[in-house]
């Protein structure tokens, strides 16, 4: 029988992988649920970004049940707008991104 081993991640620990990640907007990938919701809400996708390189944890980081990667709920004034953004950390073997589940 194999031993799991189940290592939490900290606010901080998930702070500086997105921060480190989100500076290159490449890295940042939008589902169309999070289109949607900029759309509607206008909100841009600079204002996303600057959410994730500059913003705080206010939720999380905890795994998602579907797909078991990290998410958290962010937030960040930007031209006097409070941004919130729920992202997950997806790593597979070649790479890690940030995918925005939704913004409001």
């Amino acid at each position: 029988m194999k031993k799991i081993l189940s290592i939490d991640m900290s606010a901080n620990t998930a702070l500086k992988i997105i921060k480190g990640l989100a500076i290159d907007s490449a890295n940042v990938f939008l589902i169309d649920h999070a289109k949607k919701s900029m759309k509607k809400r206008h909100i841009t996708l600079s204002q996303i970004i600057q959410c994730l390189l500059k913003g705080a944890i206010t939720e999380g980081p905890y795994r998602d049940i579907g797909s078991g990667n990290w998410r958290v709920r962010m937030e960040h004034y930007s031209s006097g707008q409070c941004i919130k953004v729920v992202a997950e950390l997806m790593t597979n073997s070649n790479n890690e991104k940030i995918i925005v589940i939704t913004t409001f």
